[in-house]
């Protein structure tokens, strides 16, 4: 329950975010909520005059449908349920100012997102929001690292829990027993140690098998594992790729599928009580980082199996295939 409850938090202060960063474009005014959208000035009319608004008996209603025109003028219909008290007066008067300047189009109503300069809405352009007003929020000095999530090659979704991960929200057993879930703390994977992020993903046994398996062709990456204290440490630590493009394009993208797939692994082990072995685990690293190269040109000129059977000359950056062959470079 506890864990339902955070969830839900989460998804209405995000979208209180969305909403307050929405602004419209009056056209006909069949669309646009006279009260709730902020279609006119910095803010919906519900929260600048909310006397008023209280009073109306049309408070889901249209621009259009309170707004009508008769021989080329506005008459406002707000529908008060009661006769207007003198200070409500005052406000009604002011409203009456900030509709002067609107004009009906034939146009449909049309929505623009304030979050990026053209106004139409991306996930980048919300997750900059949310960003920015978590760090506002909680005073962080520094920015968030987005050249760690957002600009990686990676599945929209994949940035998500990313992001998730960095700012310690991803739901581990330490997570979940912060918000109030009565469970028990050891690692789902191992069955020694409490369940943390940086357990979970580096050095958990099991983890720690994965990465020195997955990370053979280059040996010193290993110990950037051993010594990162977090998972956006090892992100900043980790080696520069090398060789060739799908070589750079392979190791750039390994520990994003390392660790999203030690997640997909720890919820096997919870809800199918399934384990897989070290072998199978690096074949499914390897097949989310050939899913996430789709969108490069050049990945029609390899094979699955070559990340499959050439993993360390991938890796190496020394594996060249043209439309016909393969070649392996050698020094």
């Amino acid at each position: 329950m506890a864990f339902g409850r955070a969830l839900w938090k989460g998804i209405m202060l995000t979208y209180r975010t969305f909403r307050e960063n929405i602004s419209c474009r009056l056209g006909n005014g069949s669309r646009i909520r006279f009260w709730i959208d902020n279609w006119i000035g910095d803010e919906a009319l519900s929260s600048r005059f909310p006397y008023i608004f209280n009073v109306s008996n049309a408070k889901l209603g249209t621009v259009g449908s309170i707004g009508q025109v008769f021989d080329g003028h506005i008459n406002w219909n707000f529908q008060f349920r009661r006769n207007l008290y003198d200070w409500e007066h005052d406000q009604l008067e002011e409203l009456l100012q900030v509709l002067v300047q609107v004009e009906f189009t034939d146009d449909q109503d049309s929505w623009r997102w304030q979050g990026s300069r053209q106004g139409s809405f991306s996930v980048r352009s919300m997750y900059e929001k949310l960003i920015h007003e978590w760090g506002t929020r909680i005073g962080v000095a520094q920015p968030f690292p987005m050249e760690l999530v957002w600009r990686i090659p990676i599945a929209p979704n994949c940035k998500f829990f990313f992001w998730q991960v960095i700012l310690g929200r991803v739901l581990t057993k330490d997570h979940l027993i912060h918000i109030g879930t009565t469970i028990s703390s050891v690692c789902s994977l191992c069955s020694m140690m409490n369940e943390t992020i940086s357990h979970l993903f580096l050095h958990c046994p099991l983890a720690l098998e994965v990465w020195f398996t997955i990370t053979s062709p280059r040996r010193r990456a290993f110990t950037h594992i051993l010594c990162s204290d977090s998972v956006e440490e090892l992100f900043i630590a980790w080696p520069a790729s090398l060789g060739t493009e799908i070589g750079r394009r392979s190791w750039s993208a390994l520990p994003y599928a390392v660790i999203s797939v030690l997640w997909k692994i720890k919820n096997d082990a919870i809800f199918n009580s399934r384990m897989s072995s070290i072998d199978r685990i690096c074949v499914e690293i390897k097949t989310y980082i050939w899913f996430w190269m789709a969108n490069w040109q050049g990945r029609k000129n390899f094979f699955f199996q070559d990340l499959l059977l050439r993993w360390h000359e991938v890796i190496l950056g020394l594996l060249i295939r043209g439309n016909t062959n393969c070649t392996v470079v050698t020094n």
